[in-house]
């Protein structure tokens, strides 16, 4: 009965979508955090549009530690097109 009872209580999720101004404020907040430096600006900023419209986590993009890189998207997987991008 109890765990019927918490089923009846309903809680309300606080989750909310990454939408695009969250990511034009990320994207826009690597100029005041990476000031020194234009190369690592480019990085994280194309780290977080790739992400977001290729639909990866950034787990998928970016290794936890240096013995896991076999394990996220490299260079050898991905192929050009004339209008789109391939990534194997």
């Amino acid at each position: 009965m109890t765990a019927g009872c918490r089923k009846l209580r309903t809680q309300h999720d606080n989750r909310l979508p990454l939408l695009l101004p969250h990511i034009q404020s990320l994207v826009h907040a690597t100029f005041h955090i990476l000031s020194c430096s234009p190369y690592q600006q480019a990085m994280y900023q194309s780290i977080i549009l790739l992400a977001f419209f290729g639909f990866f986590r950034i787990g998928e993009l970016l290794p936890a530690t240096p013995s896991k890189n076999d394990s996220v998207v490299q260079l050898g997987h991905i192929t050009l097109q004339s209008k789109a991008i391939h990534i194997e």
